[in-house]
């Protein structure tokens, strides 16, 4: 077992799990239940094999869920810590999620002492292109990590930074921009109408009108850019519940016991329309949200008495009626399903 030397994670090796080690590796997690065990890749084991093979030399299993587990990972691109929001620096690389957590700073809970820790994936690197979906699973992967540790960090890619930086300085000029080019659009059509040019003139001052034209399209349509929204969060934490917040209306069934077994999507529609259900290749129409709601709450008790491969239900889309959402999207994802972990 690796300990990390200020005792904030232990990383679990294949001696560990060996017979005859077994019981002194539950010993020592029992003892230090404050610490993150990352399993090691080594192992060979996937995580909830890890968690398994654990489980049966726990006094009780209620011990074993307050332990919080997570998988070592050993980063194959240049991966940074940064602390701040000055996204001019490159950060502290860290080559793998062992150093990436050894290196943050906790409260006494065990969470991070600052909102303002930002994992960065530098996607940039010489040899990688637009297809290349390496740094998206490194980014993934990394975020999994920290959902199983109860850790709220942010992780994004390099790219990513960049084309936020654009887009805030497009937002904070945005008028002053397009009322520029509209006053230039302008003053070109008043020369054109002047006649006083000629005809290769008049062709080149079309071209830049034409251009300008353009130009405004692509303000209006950046404007119109869809909002996407992801809740994410462990078994029963509540994803529904904010859903339902977001949207204003109960259109997710929430429960107590039933978990949601697949992915919902919800696509916001013009005001008036009719709240639509698309699921198994049909669409249904609906009355109100409360019907809606029933319906599909109907399914999931339907799904819970089917098991094993191809029970999961099909994926849903929810298209409703929004007056404040009227370019947005909320999307779910689903990470594990059929009784496991889920989100949406």
């Amino acid at each position: 077992m690796q300990i990390n030397d200020e005792s904030v994670y232990a990383v679990l090796n294949s001696e560990d799990f060996n017979d005859d080690a077994i019981d002194k590796t539950v010993k020592y997690i029992s003892a230090n239940p404050g610490k993150f065990y990352l399993l090691s890749p080594e192992t060979g084991l996937e995580l909830h094999e890890a968690i398994e093979n654990l489980s049966g030399h726990f006094d009780s299993k209620a011990e074993l869920t307050c332990v919080r587990f997570a998988r070592e990972i050993i980063f194959p691109l240049k991966v940074y810590l940064q602390i701040g929001n000055d996204n001019t620096d490159g950060g502290l690389e860290v080559k793998t999620f062992s150093e990436l957590i050894g290196f943050l700073k906790y409260d006494s809970s065990m969470r991070a002492a600052r909102s303002d820790f930002h994992v960065i994936v530098d996607d940039t690197a010489p040899g990688l292109n637009d297809d290349d979906e390496t740094a998206g699973r490194v980014v993934a992967d990394i975020f999994q990590q920290m959902i199983y540790l109860n850790l709220n960090i942010d992780v994004k890619k390099k790219s990513e930074i960049r084309k936020s930086l654009i887009k805030d300085r497009f937002r904070a000029k945005y008028q002053e921009l397009r009322h520029e080019v509209e006053e230039q659009k302008s003053r070109l059509e008043l020369i054109l109408s002047g006649s006083e040019l000629s005809d290769k003139g008049c062709e080149r001052v079309k071209k830049i009108i034409d251009a300008l034209s353009k130009m405004l399209a692509a303000f209006d349509d950046g404007r119109k850019r869809p909002i996407r929204i992801a809740a994410m969060g462990t078994k029963k934490a509540g994803k529904s519940v904010i859903i339902n917040s977001i949207l204003k209306r109960d259109y997710a069934p929430t429960s107590s016991e039933l978990p949601t077994p697949n992915i919902i999507k919800y696509i916001p529609e013009p005001a008036g329309s009719p709240l639509t259900l698309d699921y198994q290749g049909s669409s249904q129409v609906f009355d109100t949200a409360e019907d809606l709601n029933k319906y599909i709450l109907g399914e999931f008790k339907a799904a819970q008495k089917h098991t094993g491969e191809g029970s999961g239900l099909d994926d849903m889309v929810i298209h409703y009626p929004s007056e404040e959402f009227k370019y947005g999207t909320l999307r779910g994802r689903i990470l594990q399903v059929q009784g496991k972990n889920i989100t949406k």
